[in-house]
């Protein structure tokens, strides 16, 4: 398996520098994922990251995603294919960004890579648009657990190939945190915070522009794609379990 989505963190590339997304897996069937958030910047008009609806008015995705505090991004919803708007299309702009308090995401350390997207109005919920569920509790997946990613990134390992208009998703197992430890590099460690997965597949994986999407499992967001190791496998994620009373919190306090 290639280098998980944050590669171009590792190495110092921001968002909107980055390309590449799932390669093997498949293309999705659409709509099938209807919590599915595509992240653009307003100016140029890029896709730069994935989100998860996790309430009417509330997108989750990765600090890491916007340089400038997401105030240049607009959230879509319902999207196939991201370059073609159609009538399934929600669009938001001048979202509010709440980063995790009172300890942000550092891009030097890589911790608390969080962030709730505050829509300016809330979705029309229908069959293209839909919330998905929150961990049921604070407690860790099971490593053995075979979670779904999804994004539209590159297909290929090629970080300058070509990127897929359409949405594509691959499957990927939950693993112990050691996994990545021993992989992770630039004298970082995992922290409990986040969480490993990863494949046999050498050429099955989530990569760059995927980053901010949802890893599902068991139907419900229990991670946020996140970084790469140094290394092949696997990837890295922010276990939201861990994160549930700020994110309750954050929701409930903007009424």
């Amino acid at each position: 398996m290639p280098t998980l989505l944050l590669l171009a963190l590792l190495v110092g590339v921001r968002a909107g520098d980055q390309n590449g997304g799932i390669i093997g897996g498949e293309i999705a069937t659409p709509h099938s994922k209807p919590w599915m958030a595509c992240l653009f910047l307003n100016t140029p008009k890029a896709h730069i990251c994935g989100g998860a609806l996790i309430s009417r008015k509330f997108v989750l995705t990765a600090a890491h995603c916007s340089e400038d505090k997401f105030r240049d991004v607009k959230v879509v919803l319902g999207v196939h294919n991201k370059t073609k708007p159609d009538e399934h299309w929600q669009t938001f702009a001048k979202v509010k960004a709440h980063f995790h308090t009172p300890d942000p995401y550092n891009y030097v350390t890589r911790k608390n890579d969080i962030v709730l997207l505050e829509l300016p109005h809330a979705v029309t919920l229908n069959k293209e648009v839909q919330i998905i569920p929150l961990p049921a509790g604070e407690g860790d997946i099971n490593p053995g657990t075979v979670c779904n990613v999804a994004g539209w990134g590159g297909t290929t390992k090629n970080p300058n190939g070509p990127m897929s208009d359409v949405l594509r998703e691959a499957n990927v197992t939950v693993l112990d945190n050691s996994a990545c430890d021993k992989d992770l590099g630039l004298n970082q460690h995992m922290k409990p915070t986040m969480l490993c997965a990863g494949d046999r597949d050498p050429d099955r994986d989530a990569r760059v522009n995927d980053s901010g999407g949802p890893l599902v499992c068991e139907g419900r967001v229990e991670g946020i794609v996140s970084q790469g190791t140094d290394k092949s496998p696997p990837g890295i994620y922010t276990r939201v379990s861990k994160y549930l009373k700020w994110i309750k919190k954050t929701i409930g306090n903007s009424g």
